[in-house]
């Protein structure tokens, strides 16, 4: 008797333990997916869209969402194309000029969608007041973490600043 009750005891600790890590691991991912209300509201935006005064982006959000799903549709071919180059390289019955032609196809997905990703651009700068499309020029100026970022430091206070090619004073490298 005494060991149902443990064995239940655990049983009921284990379903528990489980139930966590379950719902921890999808709390991370609904928190990291394009769900709306999840995670950082901007996140709808195109990172350049994010210096906006908010009443200009929700002028802004149906020219955006349209962009962000063609965009997604481009990365579905993308997926395609890299399915197939990589089912060329699997296949039992290698063929080189199979290879190619896929190689070929993702390369025509990528040049289309950075197309449609430059055109896309232009629309939206189109869109901006000059004053806007100066602020989004100074902030295309800055190095990529400074653009979002300016509050916090660049590097931890702790860390040192290394010189290329210094490896410590500890280590020797023979020569």
């Amino acid at each position: 008797m005494k060991s149902n009750k443990l064995i239940l005891a655990i049983l009921v600790l284990s379903i528990a333990l489980n139930l966590t890590i379950v719902g921890f691991v999808l709390g991370q991912r609904l928190g990291h997916s394009g769900f709306a209300g999840a995670g950082d509201p901007l996140r709808i935006y195109p990172r350049w869209a994010h210096s906006l005064p908010e009443q200009r982006r929700e002028a802004l959000l149906p020219m955006l969402k349209q962009q962000r799903e063609d965009a997604r549709a481009q990365m579905r071919k993308i997926q395609g194309a890299h399915i197939a180059v990589q089912k060329a390289v699997a296949d039992p019955n290698f063929d080189e000029q199979v290879l190619a032609a896929s190689l070929a196809q993702l390369r025509s997905s990528l040049t289309t969608s950075q197309e449609a990703s430059h055109e896309d651009f232009v629309n939206f700068v189109k869109a901006l007041s000059i004053s806007e499309r100066q602020e989004l020029a100074d902030q295309l100026r800055r190095p990529k973490r400074a653009r979002h970022h300016a509050d916090k430091p660049k590097r931890p206070p702790w860390h040192k600043e290394r010189q290329k090619g210094d490896r410590g004073a500890t280590q020797q490298h023979p020569r």
